[in-house]
């Protein structure tokens, strides 16, 4: 490609090295000043969605240096105008058949690029596939991978006061001292399972031996002064990606002024909602690990070994989301008064999905839904036939098929709801 990019913020010139991945909102480009390794990621969003993008307010809010500070998300190092920053020839963008230039498209996008520092080698789902292939040797790794996913959820909400709203397995990023090596490797076997560059990949994430130091982060940083890049202190680390979501706890706090909150059940409710969406984050990426990751493939290992080591991981993942959903019920008045953990479960999941999948607009309509349907108790009409793991895609579906949406209030119950 032919493609040049002028970055004022850095102030230096790259190339696209190659596309990376297109989503449902946007296309992702590795950048390079060197044509060796990738310095910069790309991100270009489709004009439609862009609205819903709250990216320009993020960068200049607190919550954002804190998120940065905590190495919880990957830093955007700048925004700019686009398409007078990129000219040339034609790009080749696979969600599309056919070469087609970029300033014929830019309708698409909102004349905006967004570049982000690398933040690591590949997504902790691909992370987990190469586990796989690994035949499960070094679960300590993904146990201690999930330790730190589950920390950083908790420092988005202390630290930054802040909850992600779209956390899952493609969404984390994984981290090591040879993450820029790393990363090009991977998306070179990504696209053409070069079985010679997945042995590299394997013996540098598993096995950490017979490692060419002239390939660790800090000497290529060096050696090709390299300036949107910052090495980790630890072996290992994540970050989380797609921030576009991202929704201020504050901003959900502010929904309740309108309540009456000298009514118990309206502080019992309040309560709950806080309980749920501050727990939201890790319950969804638990739950991502242990159902999209083990549990499907514990059934068809007929390996002892790779099956116990598999099952350790599950044990531990389950015990710390059950853990999770029974902090929510014990706080929980109105969750320990059913006497019911399967339906429980499934009223915390119901309203993850909710407030997960709700536009950032109207936060105060989103709120205000879920306040209803904890007021009137229509959890009481709900016939869940789920486990206590849950189906959230199930759970999903009700919730836009069966209408899960604000009722009427009687006039005696306004009257004690609201001030």
């Amino acid at each position: 490609m032919n493609n040049y990019i002028n970055v004022s913020y850095i102030n230096k010139q790259y190339n696209i090295l190659y596309y990376v991945n297109s989503g449902g909102f946007g296309i992702v480009y590795a950048l390079s000043n060197n044509n060796k390794f990738p310095i910069l990621i790309l991100k270009l969003f489709y004009e439609k969605f862009y609205n819903r993008v709250l990216i320009n307010k993020l960068i200049d809010s607190n919550c954002y240096k804190q998120l940065c500070k905590y190495n919880i998300i990957i830093p955007i190092l700048d925004i700019v105008n686009y398409p007078s920053q990129i000219y040339g020839s034609t790009t080749y963008l696979k969600n599309y058949k056919q070469n087609i230039s970029l300033s014929k498209y830019d309708i698409l996008f909102n004349n905006h690029l967004y570049f982000y520092e690398i933040g690591g080698i590949c997504q902790i789902y691909e992370l987990f596939n190469l586990f796989r292939l690994n035949k499960y040797k070094n679960y300590n790794l993904i146990i201690n991978c999930i330790k730190i996913i589950v920390n950083k959820c908790d420092l988005m909400v202390s630290k930054a006061n802040v909850i992600h709203r779209d956390l899952h397995l493609k969404n984390i990023m994984f981290k090591n001292k040879y993450t820029l090596y790393l990363f090009d490797i991977y998306n070179k076997y990504n696209k053409n399972k070069d079985l010679h560059n997945l042995k590299i990949l394997k013996n540098y994430i598993f096995k950490n031996k017979n490692i060419d130091k002239t390939k660790e982060d800090k000497n290529l940083i060096k050696k090709y002064n390299i300036t949107t890049y910052t090495p980790i202190d630890n072996d290992i680390d994540v970050f989380f990606i797609d921030i576009d979501y991202i929704l201020d706890i504050n901003d959900i706090i502010k929904c309740f002024d309108k309540y009456n909150k000298n009514n118990k059940d309206v502080q019992e409710i309040i309560k709950l909602i806080l309980s749920i969406v501050i727990h939201s984050d890790k319950i969804k990426v638990l739950y991502t690990i242990i159902i999209n990751d083990i549990f499907t493939h514990l059934s068809v290992l007929k390996d002892n070994t790779q099956y116990n080591n598999l099952k350790y991981i599950y044990d531990y993942t389950i015990k710390l989301y059950k853990n999770v959903i029974d902090e929510i019920i014990e706080q929980s008045s109105i969750l320990n008064n059913l006497h019911n953990i399967t339906l429980s479960n499934n009223i915390i999941w119901y309203i993850i999905v909710y407030i997960s999948n709700s536009s950032n607009i109207d936060i105060q309509k989103m709120i205000d839904t879920v306040f209803n349907y904890l007021y009137i108790k229509q959890y009481t009409k709900d016939d869940f036939e789920y486990s206590i793991i849950g189906n959230p895609v199930n759970i999903f579906n009700r919730c836009i098929y069966n209408g899960f949406e604000q009722k009427p209030y009687t006039k005696e119950e306004i009257k004690k709801i609201f001030i």
